[in-house]
């Protein structure tokens, strides 16, 4: 994530909180549990030592920056990366094993059955990686 980003995110932060303290009783902002978790995540990638007037990029940035590994593949990441990776997980464990009828089929079974025809090549990838580790083969990057 580079710090534009991170500053964005500080400052959308700063405003939802001055705008929820204003109205505090008011509205039901961000009560539910995934929101809540966020701004626990938002808050603690804040470097609360530093000072934002001298160095706003320490402030915001670096603690997080240090504390996450970014994977290869991405060109940027942050919590909208982290978000993105939840939500397929959670469309996955909910489509993965899904029973389909074969007769009568609704518009949800062929979704189910469209994602399970996409997802197969990934799981025959990762079997084949599992039996090339068996014989010591390494795969030689790690998003293959």
């Amino acid at each position: 994530m580079n710090c534009w980003t991170a500053a964005r995110i500080f400052m959308m932060s700063a405003l939802i909180c001055s705008t929820t303290a204003e109205t505090k009783g008011k509205d039901d902002v961000c009560k539910t549990a995934d929101c809540m978790r966020l701004g626990l995540e938002l808050s603690e990638a804040i470097n609360a030592s530093a000072d934002p007037c001298d160095d706003f990029y320490d402030y915001v940035c670096k603690k997080w920056k240090n504390k996450t590994k970014i994977p290869p593949y991405l060109p940027s990441y942050g919590h909208l990366w982290l978000i993105r990776d939840e939500v397929a997980k959670k469309i996955n464990e909910t489509l993965r094993d899904k029973e389909i009828k074969r007769e009568n089929q609704t518009f949800e079974d062929k979704i189910v059955m469209a994602y399970n025809s996409c997802m197969k090549g990934a799981d025959e990838l990762h079997e084949l990686n599992s039996t090339l580790n068996k014989f010591g083969i390494k795969k030689m990057a790690d998003d293959a």
